[in-house]
């Protein structure tokens, strides 16, 4: 397992090297450009050695999501612009964090209706058993009085 710190440095140069491509990529140099890019998406897709163990850090949830973002809107305006073969592991890994943010919603969701309804079993049943003693009481009392 990666350490934390280990992986706040990797998050410090993904950071580093998205401000360096969107700096870069407002300038009309192919070269700095496409260099740029492949840095970018190489350090985003080295994110996929993360994931196991910090897929819900604030980091992780934050620069990958925002590389894929820049990536995106470059590449809208630069249709021609020749994509790296790595390209596919950011796109996979902008995914997955979309579908673990979306499930651990989900799971909350569920944790929090899960909780209403043990509530409202539990006075449900409270009532029952309080409505059936009173039943019974009731019961007793006719038969003392027949």
């Amino acid at each position: 397992m990666p350490s934390e710190n280990t992986f706040k440095q990797h998050a410090e140069s993904a950071r580093s090297a998205l401000k360096n491509f969107d700096a870069i990529r407002q300038l009309d140099a192919p070269g700095p450009v496409k260099t740029a890019f492949d840095e970018l998406v190489a350090v985003i897709s080295d994110f996929h050695n993360f994931v196991p163990f910090f897929v819900n850090h604030p980091l992780f949830l934050e620069i990958p999501p925002l590389a894929y973002i820049a990536l995106e809107d470059f590449l809208s305006k630069n249709v021609t612009f020749e994509r790296p073969a790595l390209y596919a592991r950011v796109i996979g890994l902008n995914t997955r964090i979309k579908e673990s943010v979306s499930s651990a919603k989900k799971g909350m969701w569920s944790l929090r209706f899960s909780l209403s309804n043990f509530i409202l079993l539990t006075s449900l049943s409270v009532l029952f058993a309080f409505s059936c003693s009173r039943c019974r009481q009731f019961a007793s009392r006719e038969k003392v009085q027949g």
